[in-house]
């Protein structure tokens, strides 16, 4: 079997993670593909990203979820702090079961968001033997994103012992570098102190809580990704839905139907706000919630751009 190669990424992933984080990955990635020419199947490879919050964990752990060029198996994402995701084990199982009759030798990946420290309790204790040491002796990837570096919960040594990925802060000269490619005139010297070296839109999308110049670049540079027959039809979309706590068919139908905008279907409204990935990732069925930084900074572009909509849809919102 010819030796596996792994393409970085071509998107500006530089605004999440420190490149060389991706880069490693690239390697351990490389090298656990290659193990299947050496025995038929893959040995179990256990990984650790460790950091401050808000440095890249989980952006690295949703970005292996859904980076196809990786040419890794179909990899099952579960958050650790959220007991919903990993109660059901037998059915966890029986998917990941499923998944290895196409593997070909090949272990499953698992991707393990906000492992805790010691002590283990439940759920996290059946998971362990029900799900993680199977899948480890099938020759697992297991990535995990732990809470506290160089302690990890499980009872298993093997589980334990993780080959560590240290995700530092960005330097002040790399912070300035992510600005000019955002296309902001901010201060690299005020945004690198107050983030402490976080990677920007990390830290634009969860740390940072002022009403600045910060938001409107973030708007900005979201509307820069999507395409421009797309771009207006967005902007009203999130007028429509930024003073909202969750975007429920009934209250978008009531302000879409309102005498500023064309009646607008709410499920086409969902659905394209999704599709540009304007929320968070929830459940099918479940209302969608806009993410918190996009929210805010349309609430801020509405508010002073067109004040009689903005007080328009706060008045119909608290009806």
């Amino acid at each position: 079997m010819s030796e596996v190669t792994i393409r970085p990424p071509d998107f500006k992933s530089e605004h999440f993670v420190k490149p060389i984080a991706l880069q490693r990955l690239h390697c351990h990635f490389a090298h656990w593909l290659n193990t299947l020419g050496q025995n038929g199947k893959t040995s179990r490879m256990i990984l650790g990203f460790t950091g401050p919050h808000g440095i890249g964990k989980t952006w690295l752990l949703k970005y292996l979820e859904h980076a196809s060029e990786l040419r890794l198996p179909k990899p099952f994402f579960f958050n650790l702090e959220d007991p919903e995701s990993i109660n059901d084990t037998a059915k966890i199982k029986q998917e990941i079961n499923k998944e290895l009759l196409h593997l070909e030798g090949k272990g499953p990946v698992l991707l393990l968001d906000n492992v805790p420290p010691p002590p283990l309790r439940e759920p996290l204790t059946t998971f362990e033997y029900e799900v993680l040491r199977p899948c480890a002796d099938a020759g697992a990837l297991i990535v995990m994103a732990l809470t506290t570096e160089n302690n990890v919960c499980w009872y298993a040594t093997y589980l334990r012992a993780v080959e560590p990925l240290s995700l530092k802060p960005f330097s002040e000269a790399q912070t300035q570098d992510q600005l000019a490619k955002l296309g902001t005139n901010l201060d690299s010297a005020d945004i690198h102190n107050r983030s402490g070296g976080l990677p920007l839109l990390s830290y634009l999308f969860n740390e940072h809580n002022g009403d600045d110049q910060a938001f409107d670049d973030l708007l900005s540079y979201w509307f820069s990704r999507i395409p421009q027959s797309d771009q207006e039809r967005i902007r009203q979309y999130l007028d429509i839905t930024c003073l909202l706590n969750s975007i429920e068919d009934s209250k978008v139908e009531e302000i879409a139907g309102s005498p500023f905008f064309f009646a607008v279907p709410a499920f086409e409204i969902r659905n394209v706000l999704k599709k540009h990935g304007l929320t968070e990732t929830v459940d099918d069925d479940a209302p969608l919630v806009l993410r918190e930084a996009i929210k805010k900074a349309a609430q801020r572009r509405l508010e002073e751009e067109n004040p009689s909509l903005y007080n328009s849809l706060m008045q119909t919102i608290q009806k």
